[in-house]
């Protein structure tokens, strides 16, 4: 899921807890927690592009490429 569709929800949830909540102190409660989910989802969202990035880079690296080329060119064989 990404980022734009997952805030699109968390504002309409926002706004149903405003609208809906029988009390200032259970919508309190209800906020705090789309708050604790939303920091949840972007701290997954940063490690995966991390690890995306560094796999990235592993890959490309020049022994990387060299590695590939051998294994390749022995598979070939």
């Amino acid at each position: 899921m990404n980022s734009q569709h997952f805030n699109t929800h968390r504002a309409k949830l926002e706004q149903l807890v405003h609208t809906h909540a029988p009390s200032d102190h259970v919508a309190s409660a209800m906020l705090q927690h789309i708050k604790h989910m939303a920091a949840a989802m972007q701290a997954e969202e940063a490690e995966a592009t991390t690890r995306l990035h560094h796999s990235h880079a592993l890959h490309r690296a020049p022994v990387a490429r060299i590695r590939q080329f051998i294994l390749g060119e022995v598979r070939a064989a």
